[in-house]
């Protein structure tokens, strides 16, 4: 081989070093501080959901696009449709809830985790499907985000979850430093009516009868939720 030839291909390697040694320098991303795509601080972290026993009723937070009028009574009324449909869908039922205008609270049964997330799922397509219909429209953004469980392991942690959902209207209004209604009112978006001065189910409404003991019973070891009360922070 001529030495001409030796310098080339010399050169050649040469050139494949230096080009590898440039595009690492250059690399993105990796185990580093800082590297990799920022994360949002206003979404619901995407862990693994807890194991779900199907004694233990779950407090269920669906949010919603701000600028849809939930309170009101098409979309109300869409609401209450895709929660009668979905009740019994993979072994879930919603026994409670509350509407309010960005937010809605759900009290729920479930036979283990995937069956609350297989029915989450279904239950959230229902909704949007039936306010896209009552607004007229084929398509449009519903819900922002994942749903957030908590589980109610407790019969006191059941009983404030009951009384946070079904009197979440007294709260917002009190947190906002609006003026709360009467003793006797009831928020008309929640599915609980006033029995003399306590909550009893709507026979009405298409919640499903709880069948978990914590749901049905044991929450009232702590005693029945006062349609005045204004329960705290949940």
């Amino acid at each position: 081989m001529s030495p001409g030839r030796k310098t080339a291909k010399r050169s050649r390697g040469h050139r494949r070093r230096d080009t590898q040694l440039h595009l690492d320098s250059l690399r993105h991303g990796g185990r580093r501080e800082g590297a990799g795509r920022p994360k949002s601080s206003d979404k619901v972290a995407h862990d693994t959901r807890p194991v779900v026993p199907s004694r233990v009723p779950v407090h269920v937070t669906l949010r919603f696009d701000r600028r849809l009028r939930l309170r009101s009574g098409r979309l109300y009324g869409a609401i209450l449709r895709a929660i009668g449909a979905a009740q019994g869908r993979f072994s879930m039922r919603v026994l409670h809830w509350s509407v309010q205008h960005g937010h809605v609270h759900l009290i729920v049964e479930a036979r283990h985790r995937r069956s609350l997330s297989k029915g989450m799922q279904g239950l959230s397509i229902r909704i949007s499907k039936g306010i896209n219909r009552a607004m007229r429209r084929r398509r449009g953004r519903v819900l922002v985000d994942r749903y957030h469980a908590t589980q109610l392991g407790t019969p006191r942690q059941v009983r404030n979850a009951l009384a946070y959902v079904l009197n979440n209207r007294r709260r917002h209004l009190k947190k906002l430093g609006k003026a709360v209604p009467a003793r006797s009112w009831v928020d008309p978006f929640c599915s609980g009516i006033r029995d003399g001065t306590v909550f009893r189910a709507d026979p009405r409404a298409p919640g499903a009868a709880p069948r978990t003991w914590l749901a049905g019973v044991g929450w009232k070891r702590h005693g029945l939720i006062r349609v005045s009360e204004v329960p705290a922070s949940g």
